[in-house]
């Protein structure tokens, strides 16, 4: 598993927002921002081989 800290740029309450990335050896990519927990992205390879996002809204 591969994880990737991603600086945003913003800060909020003078702390900065910033996402991680986690990446398996089978391509799913989950990116989480530290504000909330908000999960931005979702990426599964679905049974046709194809990488799609599942995260709705």
């Amino acid at each position: 598993m591969k994880a990737n800290q991603i600086t945003t740029g913003y800060k909020i309450d003078g702390k900065e927002v910033f996402a991680v990335e986690l990446i398996n050896d089978k391509g799913t990519l989950v990116k989480i921002f530290n504000y909330g927990t908000i999960i931005n992205k979702f990426i599964v390879t679905n049974k046709a081989g194809v990488q799609q996002d599942i995260v709705l809204g």
